[in-house]
């Protein structure tokens, strides 16, 4: 342990497993004492650190918080880059509204609330829900069916960034 205090390096802080397993997947309980050994790993290596690389504040703010971690810690802001993306002409825009939501249905993204938030919307918005992965998506397709969301909400897992074909819905 000795050696690990006096070579610290860089961390990029994407992900916790504290946090992924006992709050957002909730695959252990929180007051055990897995979840703690899981939290004080978190945390060690974000205090033993000489930085921290985080993708924006509200994600430092977010795991500082949850960890009760050393608040003053160096760190630096680093969010994801993408190539140039193609402009959108928002002088041939329709009048349709639509919500669209991508990734890769894991609780954290907060499918279900959204999806829920959409039986009290009352007028014609219309959510696409595009993901990656049929069978995760089966569990949601049946939220929507239980609650007559058909006609609001659409699932599409066949366009992604990666295959080219998300894009240009987008940009429609």
């Amino acid at each position: 342990i000795g050696r690990l205090f006096k070579k610290r390096g860089i961390v990029d802080f994407y992900f916790s497993r504290y946090e992924a397993e006992a709050i957002d997947r909730k695959r252990i309980d929180k007051n055990t004492f897995s979840a703690a050994l899981l939290k004080f790993t978190d945390r060690l290596i974000h205090d033993l650190a000489s930085k921290v690389i985080f993708l924006n504040y509200s994600e430092k703010h977010y795991y500082q918080g949850i960890l009760k971690a050393n608040k003053n810690q160096k760190y630096a802001i680093l969010p994801l880059c993408i190539d140039k993306r193609v402009p959108v002409n928002t002088d041939e825009q329709n009048d349709e509204k639509i919500v669209c939501w991508w990734g890769t249905y894991i609780p954290l993204h907060g499918l279900e609330i959204i999806i829920r938030s959409f039986i009290q919307v009352e007028n014609d918005i219309k959510l696409y829900i595009f993901g990656n992965n049929e069978t995760k998506s089966k569990k949601y397709e049946k939220l929507i069916a239980d609650h007559k969301l058909e006609k609001k909400i659409t699932i599409c897992n066949k366009k992604t960034f990666t295959n080219g074909n998300l894009e240009p819905f987008l940009r429609e």
